[in-house]
């Protein structure tokens, strides 16, 4: 009897130590490619945003998130101090893939940029656009764009 657990402890123990050492899932990141806006791209606040990017996974994709906020802060993506008079604007937005797709072109104009924050003008000037892309076990990749946002004249 006492064989028989020592083997089965044994036997166990084999086992979870030959687990532990397998590569569990997928560690290939998610690929983005950003088509619009462009870097350097001016837009105006009040504006749409005309975003296009391609996007794909060896596997599956599960969701993209698009981070907008101002570079005044000498691109050290620290939060930025605006001036007295102007509102800082920032945002982050997420949407989900179909399940399974392991490719998508997306084209939208969800995103408008605003003119006022509670009353108060935007701060106008450089901002980044970045974008990340997560696939179905957790990889995440991001690019970012520069863009310039100014008011309408």
């Amino acid at each position: 009897m006492i064989k028989r657990f020592a083997i089965l402890t044994v036997a166990l123990f084999a086992t979870a130590l030959f687990s532990a050492c397998e590569k569990d899932g997928d560690t290939q990141k998610p690929t983005i490619t950003i088509i619009e806006p462009t870097s350097g791209t001016a837009l105006i606040a009040g504006d749409e945003i005309h975003f296009e990017a391609d996007f794909s996974d060896n596997q599956e994709l599960k969701s993209y998130k698009i981070d907008i906020h101002s570079a005044e802060d000498g691109h050290t993506h620290t939060k930025s101090i605006a001036a007295e008079d102007h509102a800082s604007w920032a945002l982050q937005k997420s949407w989900s893939f179909e399940a399974g797709q392991k490719n998508a072109h997306i084209h939208h104009h969800e995103i408008v940029i605003p003119t006022t924050i509670d009353g108060v003008a935007i701060e106008t000037g450089r901002y980044h656009l970045l974008v990340y892309c997560t696939d179905k076990d957790g990889n995440e990749s991001w690019k970012a764009v520069s863009i310039t946002i100014a008011m309408p004249k």
